[in-house]
């Protein structure tokens, strides 16, 4: 016996009209939203793409190491 299994998309509206900010122009949607903050060189803060960070490498520890071995058998 076969079940089939129905997926729901989820579907945003569209922006409401609004007055921007940078120019004072109506925004009629968010196509137009996009393409007036990229005409303008705006972001939205919290939706820029941010690069991929690159990590730090952690310092060398064999110094830590050889003097904890060091104390320890000191004592």
């Amino acid at each position: 016996m076969a079940v089939q299994v129905l997926g729901f998309a989820h579907v945003m509206p569209d922006l409401p009209e609004y007055r921007s900010v940078v120019d004072g122009s109506v925004i009629r949607g968010r196509a137009h939203h996009r393409a007036h903050l990229k005409e303008h060189g705006v972001f939205e803060v919290g939706n820029e793409r941010l690069p991929p960070r690159k990590p730090k490498p952690l310092p060398p520890l064999v110094d830590d190491i050889k003097r904890a071995i060091a104390e320890t058998r000191r004592r």
